[in-house]
């Protein structure tokens, strides 16, 4: 799940720095070049969560992924909120129909923390064996 989301975000923050004005005028926001520059800070956070996520592969310590997936989720979840605000203040009949998205992307997220959740499930049953063979 992991790989996927770096993947995923790998790609975004790519797409963001060749082509910065593809993602906003995807959601009618025009940018134009003096506004490039908050662009590339989030292609910046884009590249800095992937990183997160491909290194979470590798990760054994519980606590250390509960962390990962909490933070991915409260970013998601902070997001939709923020589009959430953001159409409320421009667009009032666009809000209920970006909501339901955000609200469903948010819901994938959320179980994918729980196949996370199954993982670290494992990764703890394994470490109780190690422990108690020792």
């Amino acid at each position: 799940m992991f790989g996927v989301h770096g993947a995923i975000t790998l790609a975004g923050a790519v797409v963001l720095v060749v082509f910065p004005t593809a993602i906003p005028s995807a959601v009618g926001i025009t940018i134009t070049r003096p506004d490039y520059l908050l662009v590339y800070l989030v292609a910046a956070a884009e590249l800095a969560f992937a990183v997160l996520s491909f290194g979470a592969i590798r990760i054994t310590d519980w606590a250390a992924l509960r962390l990962i997936v909490t933070t991915l989720v409260v970013l998601h979840a902070a997001s939709g909120i923020l589009d959430i605000v953001y159409m409320a203040l421009t667009e009032a009949n666009a809000t209920s129909s970006t909501a339901s998205v955000r609200a469903r992307r948010v819901q994938r997220i959320e179980a994918g923390a729980g196949d996370s959740g199954r993982v670290l499930n494992r990764i703890s049953s394994r470490e109780n064996r190690i422990n108690s063979e020792a």
